[in-house]
């Protein structure tokens, strides 16, 4: 009985030193998680002022930012629309390149061109018209010209920072009169538009031999729309003229079989030689 009374005492003071000893512990600890709290919100702190002098230190001699890679920040794409006449139904917009986004719309007058240019969500990155086809079989080749410059001016007052591309005529069989004025039209646009340096022109002359259209790119039934060559060269052309605008590197034709140049009536085009889709997405 002595022996227990001793026992009990002991176990109490081990027992307070223990619980003593443990409350120290837990006391430690939360003063460590207080200070990894307060060295994690000091180097995001430190990675903060880093990114911002690699950003300063990126500026070139015209004080202009050049991109600087992150790990966490994904840089958006360029977006490109395209609005033209039914000759650019058959060119497929997701797979017109990698480099940029795209998306096309039907129009088949100016006067439609126009309602669709208020009606975009945001500006896009590169504007493609592609709008004369229909424009020109009612119209004289001086009163198109002046339509498309009221619609330059127009689209440059809805969205001044956005390049246009004004994709010019394409060849056609149906009528002499009208493959001619469709020269003079893309001839009287380049003088006319010269001068603003947000305008540039897709040429499709690539689709004519010696001013004639080239059959294998023109539907015979109709003798102006365009075969699946035709568009796929009409693709082509549009996309170097974009590329050209976003500063991308210049592709590189497929090798042609044979002794095929543009002073051959059977050269393919920039886009003809790669396929029925007529470009890559590179």
């Amino acid at each position: 009985m002595e022996q227990s009374k001793d026992i009990n005492p002991k176990l109490n003071n081990d027992i307070g030193r223990i619980s003593s000893q443990l409350a120290d512990k837990s006391v430690t600890i939360d003063n460590l998680q207080t200070e990894i709290t307060s060295k994690n919100s000091i180097l995001e702190h430190k990675d903060m002022e880093i990114l911002s002098l690699k950003i300063h230190d990126s500026r070139d001699d015209r004080s202009e930012f050049q991109q600087v890679p992150t790990r966490n920040l994904k840089q958006r794409k360029p977006h490109v629309t395209i609005i033209g006449t039914s000759n650019i139904k058959g060119i497929q917009a997701e797979k017109l390149s990698n480099h940029f986004t795209t998306d096309k719309i039907t129009a088949f007058t100016l006067e439609e061109t126009a309602t669709e240019i208020k009606q975009l969500a945001q500006a896009p990155s590169v504007l493609v018209l592609h709008s004369l086809s229909n424009e020109l079989r009612t119209k004289e080749a001086k009163d198109c010209v002046e339509n498309m410059s009221t619609m330059v001016n127009f689209t440059q007052d809805e969205y001044p920072d956005t390049p246009i591309v004004i994709s010019l005529p394409t060849p056609r069989k149906d009528s002499d009169e009208l493959n001619f004025k469709g020269q003079m039209i893309s001839l009287m646009l380049k003088e006319r538009l010269r001068t603003n340096r947000n305008v540039s022109f897709c040429d499709n002359s690539n689709m004519s031999y010696k001013g004639e259209a080239l059959p294998r790119f023109i539907d015979d039934k109709d003798g102006f729309h365009l075969t699946p060559n035709g568009t796929a060269v009409l693709a082509s052309n549009i996309r170097d003229s974009i590329d050209n605008i976003l500063d991308l590197p210049k592709r590189v034709p497929r090798k042609q079989n044979g002794n095929r140049g543009r002073g051959n009536p059977y050269y393919r085009g920039r886009g003809g030689g790669r396929g029925r889709g007529g470009y890559r997405r590179d």
